[in-house]
């Protein structure tokens, strides 16, 4: 996904949220408090830990190799530092982009079983041009997707 796109999503659904809708920012699901950041951080540390693991025991199989990176420690920092900042936009993007504004809204409009459908296969549609996407990770997704519209609508918060 594109991260760089982070800070206008969040602006936009900000001021959607609070001068067109006249509403709190707990309409989306954005709250700040350190019970919740404490979350968002135990989140993204799972979720880290998770695709690393992929990483590191896909590369150990075989089944993929790094090329064109140089061992010395600053480039491999950069490397790693990208890395989490990729990794952690992304997240907080596709939290923000697929179980925010749209998504409450559409609970709203259509309840929320059909919210849940509708976003957790545009979630997995816009993963399309992932490299080897296949009917499997298509289903995979939607059923991510669905799992994380449902914690999304039990705990109210991103």
């Amino acid at each position: 996904m594109l991260s760089y796109l982070l800070l206008p999503l969040i602006c936009t659904s900000i001021l959607v949220v609070r001068i067109v809708e006249k509403d709190t920012l707990k309409f989306i699901g954005l709250t700040f408090n350190i019970y919740v950041l404490k979350k968002l951080f135990i989140g993204l540390a799972t979720g880290f830990v998770m695709i690393s693991s992929v990483f590191i025991i896909g590369y150990a199989m075989g089944f993929f190799r790094v090329v064109g990176y140089s061992s010395a420690g600053d480039q491999v920092t950069w490397l790693f530092f990208l890395f989490l900042i990729g990794f952690f936009g992304t997240a907080i993007y596709e939290e923000i982009l697929y179980r925010g504004y749209v998504f409450q809204k559409l609970i709203n409009g259509s309840g929320m079983i059909p919210a849940v459908l509708i976003i957790s296969s545009i979630f997995a549609l816009n993963h399309y041009n992932t490299p080897h996407f296949t009917m499997v990770s298509l289903l995979n997704l939607v059923f991510l997707g669905i799992l994380l519209g449902l914690i999304k609508i039990r705990t109210n918060s991103l």
